[in-house]
């Protein structure tokens, strides 16, 4: 993984991750254990295919 150091200009973490806290939390509001487990699976395997997809087409490109 290519990690950028380089700040962006405007990005406010604590705002960021609050809000993605709230939305969190909206979405499983009133789920059951098993019902928010499923979410959370359905969330690491989109990101994980997201990741793979990203580092597939960096290997094509050098």
């Amino acid at each position: 993984m290519n990690i950028d150091k380089t700040p962006i200009p405007g990005f406010k973490a604590v705002n960021f991750f609050r809000r993605v806290k709230d939305e969190l939390s909206r979405e499983m509001e009133g789920k059951s254990f098993e019902e928010i487990k499923t979410i959370l699976e359905q969330r690491r395997e989109k990101a994980q295919a997201q990741e793979h997809s990203q580092t597939a087409a960096s290997g094509k490109a050098a």
